[in-house]
């Protein structure tokens, strides 16, 4: 029997033969429904024992079975699959059981035969959880299939880098583990037309625009951050704005991109003490060829503008002059510029991001000091990372960050 049911591309990746598949990110990616469905298909092909686990389970309604049973039905298997007190049971003998393991760790440990193990809300297990969860994964006595085929699917809104599975499976990678970021821009059905915003949609702009900070780690799947170190916590918000006539004239950066590190090139203005930052082109592996029209086609008025262009790459400063980027010119940089166009930038009263700007809101977010591990402390080295349109920025601003420099050193 063939299962009528649409999946997102990304989903065919958990049919990939690893014991560990991790699908992380933030809300509306599809992550759960996705799992669900492939754990499905599996127990009607071949009778398996599922373990549906997650930290805290208060009752059988905080698990997934409810999930399941909908999407069960949503394939058509309602005839196949029937939902007991505690358990969902399948025709060919195919059982999932659902369990909260920090108050009950031993029923874990009896379930026997466990060939297939979901975490759901894998952010919040426990090492001592995790620990007693993946020896589970065994075959049991005179198991004739194959070890290969005993799997554990984690789904996770991620929250500190130090989480144990985020921390044992994503910052540390493995060789036996399949990783996907999933977000809401990674799921065809999350806002299917655009012109009339599902109210999932209105929930994420209004995040953005009102929490930027909380905004990557609920939508983007990005970890929360030491909160203290961030560069610029409180200085900036996101709105939509339209520059007037009133205003001086845009300014223009660009940061070259190196192996994984996007180019970036980003569009501001400077008015009444607050800094607008009103578009962004950024692409990671951007090739030189193609960086002229690529900024060109998202910002069509730059072809005439002074660009200032980190001066590392005199080369393609020369190169995206003579193939459409009229206006691009080294910027100058000192001992301390880094740190002189950081202050720079918080100087203002206020900084404004189009929403349109999402990388830069993402980097605003997760820009950041370092934190020392033992103790905590935030300290006045700069993490170097997160920070290519921010970059942009510093060299779009170069003379007004120089100026300033130039009074300073006077005194």
């Amino acid at each position: 029997m063939q299962i009528n049911i649409i999946t997102p591309a990304w989903a065919e990746r958990l049919e990939e033969a690893f014991p560990h598949t991790v699908i992380y990110g933030g809300r509306g990616g599809g992550k759960s429904y996705a799992v669900a469905d492939r754990i499905i298909e599996e127990a009607f092909q071949e009778p398996l024992n599922v373990l549906c686990a997650r930290e805290f389970q208060n009752s059988i309604q905080d698990s997934v079975l409810p999930l399941l049973m909908m999407r069960i039905k949503r394939m058509g298997l309602d005839w196949f699959f029937k939902a007991t007190k505690n358990n969902i049971v399948g025709a060919n003998g195919s059982r999932f059981f659902f369990r909260g393991i920090s108050r009950n760790p031993e029923s874990v440990k009896g379930i026997p035969a466990l060939q297939r193990v979901w975490v759901e809300e894998a952010q919040t297990i426990s090492r001592e959880s995790l620990d007693i969860l993946i020896p589970t994964m065994r075959p049991e006595v005179g198991f004739k299939g194959s070890i290969d085929n005993i799997k554990a699917y984690y789904t996770m809104n991620p929250m500190l880098e130090n989480d144990p599975v985020y921390h044992d499976f994503i910052k540390h990678s493995r060789d036996d583990c399949v990783v996907m970021k999933i977000n809401y821009s990674d799921n065809p059905f999350f806002n299917p037309d655009p012109a009339n915003p599902s109210q999932l949609e209105k929930e994420r702009l209004h995040k953005m625009k009102t929490d930027p900070d909380g905004y990557q780690n609920v939508w983007e799947g990005e970890c929360v951050k030491h909160t203290d170190a961030q560069i610029f916590k409180g200085k900036w918000s996101v709105e939509e704005f339209t520059p007037t006539d009133e205003w001086n004239a845009p300014l223009y950066g660009l940061d070259w991109g190196f192996s994984q590190d996007p180019t970036a090139c980003v569009k501001l203005y400077v008015h009444d003490q607050t800094l607008y930052i009103e578009k962004e082109a950024v692409k990671v592996g951007l090739e030189l060829d193609d960086t002229a029209s690529y900024i060109k086609a998202r910002m069509p008025e730059i072809e005439t503008a002074v660009i200032r262009a980190d001066c590392a790459r005199p080369e393609s400063i020369s190169y995206v002059k003579r193939h459409g980027l009229n206006g691009v010119k080294p910027v100058v940089k000192w001992k301390g510029s880094v740190e002189d166009g950081i202050t720079h930038m918080r100087s203002y009263t206020r900084i404004v991001v189009h929403p349109r700007c999402s990388e830069a809101i993402k980097e605003l977010t997760l820009y950041s000091y370092k934190v020392d591990k033992r103790t905590s402390d935030v300290l006045r080295d700069i993490v170097d990372a997160n920070n290519h349109v921010i970059d942009a920025a510093r060299y779009a601003l170069e003379p007004l960050i120089e100026r300033k420099r130039t009074i300073l050193d006077a005194f």
